[in-house]
C-alpha cells in the first residue's frame, strides 16, 4: 500500500504540470488585455508598459510559464493584477469557505444516501422502494440553485429561522458556523444523496445475487447482519468514487450557491478572476483544486482496501 501511494504521488506532478500548461496556454491565448482592464477608461501607455513590464506580461508566453512554474516550487503563487494581493493570500481567506460547504455537503449527502439506499435495497420493489426512488429522482432533477432561493424565501425570508447570508467557516468557528452553512449544504447536498442513494441501491441489489449472501443466509445469518456486515461495505466502493467526483465539483462548482447565500468561497473568486483577467488568480486557483481533487480521489482508491478486502495493490 505504501508503495502505491508513493507511486500515486509521483504520478500527480507530472498530471499537475499538464493541467497548468493547458490552463496557462487557454488563459494566454483569449482575447482581452488584463492591464487595459485594470486601467478602465484611463489611458496612458508609459504606465500601462510599466505595469506590463512589472507584472512580466511583456515577456514571451513560456518565458512567463517557467518563471511561474519556478515560483511554485517556492509555494509563490504570484500576485494578483487587480488587487495586487499574493494569490496565497486571496486562497487562504477563501478556500476555508469552500472547504467547509464541500465537507459538510458531502456529510449531508452521504448521510442520506447510505441509508436510503440500503433501505430501498433491503426492500425491492416496494412502496418504500418506489417512494425513495421517486424522491430522489425528484431531488436529482431540481437544480442546486432553484433549492437554495427556495430555502432563502421559506426559511430565510418567511420563518426567519437561518440567516440569508454571510460567511461560515467550520474550521475557525464550528459551533458558530452551522447557522449559516446549513441552507447552503442542504441546497448542495441533496441532489448528490440523491445520486449516491441510487447508485447504492444499485450496487446492493448486485450484491445480494452474489454466493456469498446465499452462503450467509443459509448458515443461518441474521438479514440485517448479512445487509450491514458483509452486502454494504462491498457495495459502498462505487459510492466512494462518485463522491469523491463530487467532493471535487463542489470545489469549483458552487458558484451561484455561493452568490445565493452571500458565501466568500473560491468558486466566486474565480469568476471575479475571469472578468478582469487576473491570471495569477484563475491560475492558482485551478491548480489548487486539481491538487485537492488528486488527493481527494488517491484517499478514495485507499479506501477501496477498507471497505473491500479483496481489493490488493501492488
Amino acid at each position: 500500500m505504501g508503495r502505491y501511494i508513493l507511486n500515486r504521488l509521483i504520478q500527480s506532478v507530472p498530471l499537475l504540470l499538464l493541467v497548468s500548461v493547458i490552463i496557462f496556454g487557454l488563459i494566454h491565448v483569449t482575447p482581452g488585455d488584463p492591464v487595459r482592464i485594470m486601467m478602465g477608461n484611463e489611458s496612458n501607455p508609459k504606465l500601462e508598459q510599466a505595469i506590463r513590464h512589472e507584472l512580466h506580461l511583456d515577456e514571451p508566453i513560456d518565458v512567463q510559464y517557467v518563471q511561474w512554474v519556478g515560483g511554485l516550487a517556492h509555494a509563490n503563487l504570484g500576485k494578483s493584477i487587480r488587487t495586487q494581493l499574493p494569490v496565497a493570500t486571496l486562497l487562504a481567506d477563501r478556500l476555508p469557505t469552500t472547504l467547509s460547504l464541500a465537507f459538510v455537503s458531502m456529510f449531508l449527502a452521504l448521510a442520506v444516501a447510505i441509508p436510503g439506499g440500503v433501505i430501498a435495497a433491503a426492500h425491492r420493489n416496494s412502496v418504500v422502494d418506489y417512494g425513495s426512488m421517486l424522491a430522489a429522482t425528484v431531488t436529482w432533477s431540481v437544480p442546486d440553485f432553484v433549492v437554495a432561493v427556495l430555502l432563502v424565501v421559506v426559511v430565510g425570508v418567511g420563518l426567519q429561522w437561518l440567516p440569508i447570508s454571510g460567511s461560515g467557516n467550520l474550521f475557525s468557528d464550528p459551533l458558530g458556523s452551522w447557522r449559516y452553512l446549513l441552507m447552503p449544504t442542504v441546497a448542495l447536498g441533496l441532489s448528490r444523496a440523491a445520486v449516491m442513494t441510487r447508485m447504492l441501491r444499485s450496487s446492493m441489489l448486485e450484491e445480494l445475487r452474489r454466493d456469498y449472501v446465499r452462503t450467509a443466509t443459509a448458515k443461518g445469518l441474521v438479514r440485517r447482519r448479512v445487509l450491514s456486515r458483509h452486502v454494504l461495505r462491498n457495495a459502498l466502493t462505487p459510492v466512494v468514487t462518485v463522491a469523491a467526483i463530487n467532493f471535487g465539483y463542489l470545489l469549483g462548482g458552487t458558484v451561484v450557491v455561493e452568490q445565493i447565500f452571500g458565501l466568500s468561497g473560491i468558486g466566486s473568486l474565480l469568476v471575479d478572476a475571469v472578468f478582469a483577467r487576473d491570471f495569477p488568480v484563475i491560475q492558482g486557483v485551478t491548480l489548487v483544486a486539481a491538487a485537492i481533487f488528486i488527493t481527494v480521489n488517491l484517499a478514495a482508491d485507499i479506501a477501496y482496501t477498507a471497505l473491500n478486502p479483496r481489493i490488493r495493490y501492488s
